[in-house]
């Protein structure tokens, strides 16, 4: 069975949507990184379905980053505690 894929959506776009009530529910899910390893991300269910959460992009000149800035990448944690810890000190 295959996995559904579920868009992603910048972290400062769910701290908007969480402000205006858009945000149904939050949930904790486990996706497979690059290196194929289980990790722990953050879903927020919204109007359009279930999203994840995603770093915002940093851009400055003085950056090199291995991908492009555009190419969103989920926030992953390595364990449950430290997903928590994240929700509850950025208020999602």
């Amino acid at each position: 069975m295959r996995t559904p894929t579920m868009k992603i959506v910048r972290y400062s776009q769910a701290r908007i949507a969480r402000t205006f009530g858009l945000v149904r529910g939050i949930r904790l899910v486990r996706v497979r990184d690059d290196r194929r390893r289980m990790r722990w991300a953050v879903a927020l269910r919204v109007l359009g379905g279930w999203r994840l959460v995603g770093r915002d992009p940093m851009t400055s000149p003085w950056i090199i980053q291995r991908d492009p800035w555009l190419n969103p990448r989920p926030m992953l944690f390595p364990n449950v505690r430290t997903a928590r810890r994240l929700l509850a000190n950025l208020d999602l």
